[in-house]
């Protein structure tokens, strides 16, 4: 069996061409897609992560939101991020970044965030979507590596 490189870069840029023709369909209707991201805290790894999206975004032609709020904010302003996004027509989809800091209870803001806007699918109801088939957002990480394995058509089966 020969070793086969998975050029996830490449398979990035495809993903990014195609959604920018759709982003660009949407704009001459007078839609311009909105992202958000919420971070709370100062975690390296979530910042550098958060600021990748807001660069994508940028490129794509995407509107992107942020809210960064410090490690010791109350959690009723994570809420007021969360209710205000929630009925923001401008926002289609939003994240909240994980990790929150301690003391923060990351379940208890997930479960505010409406399931239509979950960009990561991680909400329960968009949970109980994925394991039922139906059609839903999806967790990003797995669906990025299954439309890698597809791209090489890496079998999986077994």
């Amino acid at each position: 069996m020969t070793a086969v490189k998975l050029d996830g870069e490449a398979v990035a840029a495809e993903i990014k061409a195609e959604l920018g023709a759709r982003i660009d369909a949407l704009k001459a209707q007078g839609i311009t897609p909105g992202l958000g991201t919420l971070l709370v805290g100062d975690d390296g790894p979530s910042a550098n992560y958060v600021a990748m999206k807001h660069r994508d975004a940028a490129e794509l032609g995407i509107d992107s939101f942020d809210e960064h709020l410090p490690a010791d904010a109350d959690p009723a302003d994570v809420d007021a991020v969360i209710d205000r996004w929630n009925a923001d027509p401008a926002i289609d989809a939003y994240l909240c970044q994980y990790p929150f800091p301690k003391g923060f209870d990351y379940e208890a803001h997930l479960l505010r965030v409406d399931p239509a806007k979950d960009v990561d699918g991680l909400h329960p109801v968009n949970l109980g979507k994925l394991v039922m088939g139906t059609e839903g957002p999806l967790p990003c990480t797995p669906h990025g590596i299954q439309r890698l394995l597809t791209h090489y058509d890496v079998p999986i089966a077994g």
